[in-house]
């Protein structure tokens, strides 16, 4: 372990900078691999200074938006002795064109809010505080999971510490996932990370109500996952004249599937009026979530198979852009959207024989007009600045000038 010390000396105070620079990956002296690893290499340096009562992570890529963010943080930490630690809010660079949902707004405004009543909140690894001492009583930043983040809010709230979630912004990314490849990287790391520890993580210590707030998470995963299952399975059955359900009256269908989808919105905006949720937003986040059901599905098995004494490989988050086309990436999709298109025109040839509407699968047709609407986002974002799209654009502009 090396480390660099820089004093710097303004009027009667001296402030000290440490630069740690962390041990190799095999050296005996690291604890942990990947950020959890290079965290506790620095938290060895910490703990040696009884100055130092509190500890802040960010991001490497991340900035401090707003100069009074300590202050705030340390008053809630002097008013209450058992705070083990207070995350904020972080905010992505590209809020104003938020197109690949990085920006959460549901999770921030209002999921975390919910969380302070049950002591159920988690660090999400930047714009977080912790009370040193709170720290070194858990062991450190832990690395069983493949990020520290989730987990060591698990340990200290076993413990009977607790954590706080603050209604502030206390770190700005300077770059966001904007291609899909990076998103598939980031969302499959926290899916994996989430499932891994419902399937293999130990609860004990963990109240009623904490341990429904913690499995809420995989829960959400596997939600997604099993709806693309469930999508696949209904879109077969059609082509093959199978019905999953029997209805009498397809009018009487259509009135309850309408009525599903509008309890669907409701809840979305009734969650949304508890903070500054926009509609685009909301429906930003349904369609990231229904869409990315593929991946969370090859985040389960892996959570599974793996064990608890293997971690499954993944890749950090790539701090720039690499914007191609990335068919790869949504061929499950472009498969349900080609079933998808043969079940309506074979409903529609069916419709335009019998003219009658008791001949149409009310239920196929309308599950699957939902979700091709919910993968529609994550279709178009593998188009995202690609080549194909770059060239389509400047033969329309080319056509336009042509024209007029």
């Amino acid at each position: 372990m090396k480390n660099r010390v820089l004093d710097i000396s303004k009027g009667y105070k001296s402030t000290q900078f440490i630069y740690n620079i962390s041990p190799d990956k095999n050296s005996s002296f690291r604890k942990g691999t990947g950020k959890a690893g290079n965290l506790n290499s620095a938290l060895q340096i910490v703990k040696k200074d009884e100055e130092i009562n509190y500890v802040e992570t960010r991001d490497c890529d991340d900035i401090v938006p707003d100069k009074n963010f300590l202050k705030s943080i340390i008053f809630k930490f002097l008013l209450n002795e058992r705070l083990a630690f207070i995350q904020t809010i972080k905010k992505p660079s590209d809020e104003d064109t938020d197109l690949f949902g990085n920006e959460e707004q549901l999770f921030y405004e209002v999921l975390m809010k919910a969380k302070n009543g049950s002591n159920s909140v988690f660090p999400c690894g930047s714009g977080v505080v912790w009370k040193k001492k709170a720290l070194l009583d858990i062991g450190g930043f832990p690395h069983w999971n493949l990020v520290e983040d989730f987990q060591s809010g698990i340990e200290a709230l076993k413990k009977k510490w607790e954590g706080m979630y603050l209604n502030i912004v206390g770190a700005k990314s300077q770059i966001s996932p904007r291609d899909l490849s990076n998103v598939y990287k980031q969302r499959g790391t926290w899916s994996i990370d989430s499932l891994r520890y419902l399937i293999w993580g130990d609860f004990t210590g963990l109240s009623f109500r904490q341990r429904l707030q913690f499995i809420e998470p995989s829960l959400f995963y596997m939600l997604s996952a099993l709806s693309f299952v469930f999508v696949f399975f209904i879109s077969f059955a059609s082509i093959f004249d199978y019905k999953f359900i029997h209805i009498e009256n397809n009018i009487d269908f259509l009135l309850v599937y309408l009525g599903y989808i509008f309890l669907l919105i409701n809840y979305q905006f009734t969650l949304a009026s508890y903070g500054k949720v926009s509609l685009r937003n909301i429906i930003i986040s349904l369609q990231i979530f229904y869409g990315l059901g593929p991946l969370y599905l090859v985040s389960m098995f892996k959570a599974f198979f793996f064990g608890p004494y293997r971690k499954p490989q993944t890749h950090i988050t790539r701090k720039q852009h690499e914007h191609q086309l990335y068919l790869r990436l949504i061929w499950p999709h472009l498969l349900i959207m080609g079933l998808a298109i043969f079940v309506y025109v074979d409903e529609l040839a069916d419709f335009i024989s019998s003219k009658s509407i008791q001949n149409l699968d009310l239920v196929v047709l309308g599950w699957l007009t939902f979700f091709l609407f919910m993968y529609s986002r994550v279709v178009g974002l593998a188009f995202y600045k690609s080549e194909v799209v770059q060239t389509f654009r400047n033969k329309s502009i080319q056509l336009k000038s042509w024209m007029f």
